[in-house]
């Protein structure tokens, strides 16, 4: 946590049903968090996070400039933290999945993503950011000790 209580907006990819939005919004308490989700799952995310004062629920179609845009905090600004939870299984995504980091993160923004099993499209991935983002593999001594486990790998982006 410590890492992060500079930051003031944080976006979530790929929310599902939004705990880690909460967490964001409410354990982290930051000022805004948007909590992104393909249409058909907005209902759900909207039912769990959508009360906090903090939390706007935003439909985010990966790759489209218009959904990237519209995620943006109320400023216009890149966010400070982004996070996204096993997000690179579908390998055709992936170009997708870049272009709308590049449009919602700056130099200064955190990106954070955690896999476990669903990793397929890892690599393809890992070949898309190259030469747009540093990728920094976060160590599991540096997670919490309840989350520090074999089969998730966390790593962290910033945009070059």
């Amino acid at each position: 946590y410590e890492k992060f209580r500079e930051a003031r907006s944080a976006v979530e990819l790929g929310a599902g049903c939004g705990l880690t939005t909460a967490v964001l919004a409410v354990g982290l308490k930051m000022e805004v968090v948007v909590s992104t989700e393909l249409e058909g799952n907005l209902e759900l995310l909207n039912a769990n996070v959508g009360a906090f004062e903090n939390v706007r629920c935003a439909e985010m179609t990966w790759g489209s400039e218009t959904d990237a845009k519209n995620a943006l905090p109320s400023d216009g600004e890149a966010f400070d933290v982004v996070v996204a939870s096993d997000c690179v299984y579908h390998t055709e995504a992936m170009g997708d999945l870049v272009k709308t980091l590049e449009i919602i993160c700056d130099a200064r923004t955190r990106v954070l993503f955690s896999y476990g099993r669903n990793r397929q499209a890892l690599d393809i991935f890992m070949d898309e950011i190259a030469g747009k983002f540093s990728r920094v593999d976060v160590s599991s001594s540096d997670l919490d000790e309840l989350y520090q486990c074999t089969d998730v790998s966390v790593i962290e982006l910033r945009k070059l």
